[in-house]
C-alpha cells in the first residue's frame, strides 16, 4: 500500500497514548486493541511497509469500525482517524474486490435502481411474503442472518418523494430563498413524512424548493473504500445541483449531510467545492432562516440523541434544541451522553449486527433513564437503529426527526 505523505504525516502525529481507548464505542464493547483507532493506525502503517498484506483478516479488522470520528474528537494530537481507514479499505477494496456488498451498494447509484428496489421491497412487505419467510424460517437459514436483523429495514412508504413533489414548489407569498433539497436514500422511500415535514418548513420560511435529480449521497459506497465510484456519483449530484442556481443544498440527514460536504474534497474541482460549501443541515438552516414562532403546543417530553455525523461532522447540535424549546409544551430531557454513537454506523449495524446491538443496549438505557415519551434525533439512520434498540430492550419509544414535531406544532402534519 503507497502511503501519501499527508497520510504518513497522519500515523506520525499518532503517540499511541490510547486516549482513544474511553472515546471509541466499539472498544467500549469488545475491550480489543483491534477495535480502537490506535491499533488501526499503525496496522496502517505496517501496509504501507508491507509487512501486512490485503487478506481477509485485515479486511475485517478495518470493518470492525463505525466512522463515528468520536476518537478524533477525543485525541490530543488530532489524528484524523477516518481518513487512514479509508485508505485502508480502499486498498483492501483494489486487493480483494468488494464482493456481493458490491451488488447491493451498485443499486444506491442509480435513482431508477433505487425505486426499483423500493417497489420490489414493499412488494416483500405488504404481500405477506415477509411473514411467510419468518414463520417457515427461511430467514434463519440465510448467511449472516441472526437475531431480529431484518426488523432494521422500517416499511417502505411509495410513491417516493420525488413523484410526490415534481418541479419546483413555490411558498405563499415572494420567496426569500431558492433551495434545493437532498432527500436520501430514507426521506425519499421510507420516512416520507419526515421529507415532506422538511419541505413544509422550507416553505413556512418563504423558500423556494426544488428536488433535482438524485439517488445514494454515496457515504456507503465510499465508505466501502469504492472512491472511483463515490467521486462519480458526486460528480452526478454536482451538476445537478449547481444547475438548479440554489442559494442552499438542504439535507435531513446527519450522514448525507457530512458526505455532501466532503464532496469538495473528493473531487478536488472547483464545482465540487462550491457544491460543499452549499450544504446545510435543515435545522440549522431553519433556525438561521428565521422559522415563525410556532404556537400549537405539542405536550410531550423528549430526549435527544446527536448523530455523529451531525455533530461531529457538520457541527450542528445546538440549532435543532434551540428550534425544538420554542414549541409550546414540549421538554426536553437530556440523556447522559447524547453525542455517543448509537452503533448504526449504516451497514455496520447489518454486517456486526451482536457489537451494534450492545452499543444499542447503552444508548437505550441512558434514553430509558430520562423518563422521556419519546426521542428525536437528526439523522434518519439512527432513528432506525434507536427504534430497533428500544423495542429489542423492551422499552419502545417513538422515534422522530426534529421537523416532525416542528410540523406538529404548525398543524401541518398529524
Amino acid at each position: 500500500m503507497d502511503l501519501s505523505p499527508e497520510l504518513r504525516r497522519q500515523i506520525a502525529l499518532c503517540s499511541r497514548c490510547g486516549t482513544c481507548r474511553a472515546h471509541c464505542p466499539v472498544f467500549g464493547e469488545l475491550l480489543e486493541e483491534r477495535a480502537v483507532a490506535r491499533g488501526k493506525v499503525q496496522a496502517v502503517a505496517a501496509l504501507g511497509r508491507r509487512e501486512l498484506a490485503a487478506t481477509k483478516e485485515i479486511r475485517e479488522f478495518f470493518d470492525l469500525c463505525l466512522l463515528c470520528e468520536t476518537c478524533e474528537a477525543g485525541c490530543p494530537n488530532g489524528v484524523e482517524v477516518h481518513s487512514l481507514v479509508q485508505a485502508a479499505r480502499e486498498e483492501m477494496a483494489r486487493a480483494r474486490g468488494v464482493g456481493i456488498g458490491g451488488l447491493v451498494l451498485g443499486v444506491l447509484a442509480s435513482a431508477r435502481r433505487l425505486e426499483a428496489a423500493a417497489r420490489l421491497l414493499r412488494f416483500y412487505q405488504w404481500t405477506g411474503a415477509q411473514a411467510l419467510a419468518r414463520r417457515s424460517g427461511l430467514l434463519r437459514a440465510l448467511p449472516g442472518q441472526v437475531g431480529p436483523r431484518e426488523d432494521l429495514v422500517p416499511p417502505v412508504e411509495l410513491p417516493t418523494l420525488a413523484r410526490r413533489y415534481p418541479g419546483v414548489i413555490r411558498p405563499a407569498g415572494r420567496p426569500r430563498f431558492r433551495v434545493a433539497y437532498f432527500t436520501g436514500c430514507m426521506s425519499q422511500a421510507v420516512m416520507t413524512g419526515t421529507g415532506t415535514a422538511v419541505i413544509e418548513m422550507l416553505l413556512l420560511c418563504r423558500a423556494e424548493v426544488v428536488l433535482p435529480p438524485q439517488a445514494c449521497c454515496a457515504l456507503a459506497i465510499w465508505a466501502s473504500g469504492q472512491s472511483r465510484s463515490a467521486r462519480r456519483m458526486a460528480e452526478a449530484h454536482i451538476g445537478n445541483f449547481l444547475a438548479t442556481g440554489a442559494d442552499a443544498i438542504i439535507t435531513g440527514c446527519g450522514s448525507c449531510g457530512h458526505m455532501l460536504q466532503r464532496y469538495g474534497e473528493l473531487c478536488n474541482t472547483q464545482k465540487a467545492g462550491e457544491f460543499s460549501s452549499k450544504v446545510v443541515d435543515v435545522s440549522a438552516f431553519l433556525y438561521q432562516a428565521g422559522l415563525p414562532e410556532p404556537d400549537v403546543p405539542v405536550s410531550l417530553c423528549i430526549t435527544f440523541h446527536d448523530s455523529c455525523h451531525l455533530r461531529r461532522g457538520m457541527g450542528v447540535w445546538e440549532e435543532p434544541r434551540r428550534l425544538l424549546h420554542r414549541i409550546p409544551g414540549l421538554v426536553l430531557a437530556e440523556m447522559d451522553e447524547p453525542d455517543r454513537c448509537c452503533g448504526g454506523g449504516g451497514a455496520f449495524v447489518i454486517t456486526h449486527y451482536e457489537v451494534a446491538r450492545r452499543i444499542g443496549r447503552r444508548k437505550a438505557k441512558a434514553i430509558q433513564a430520562t423518563g422521556a415519551q419519546a426521542v428525536v434525533t437528526g439523522c434518519p439512520g439512527c432513528r432506525v437503529q434507536l427504534s430497533h434498540a428500544l423495542r429489542i430492550h423492551q422499552h419502545p419509544l417513538p422515534v422522530y426527526h426534529p421537523v416532525d414535531l416542528l410540523a406538529r406544532s404548525y398543524q401541518q402534519q398529524g
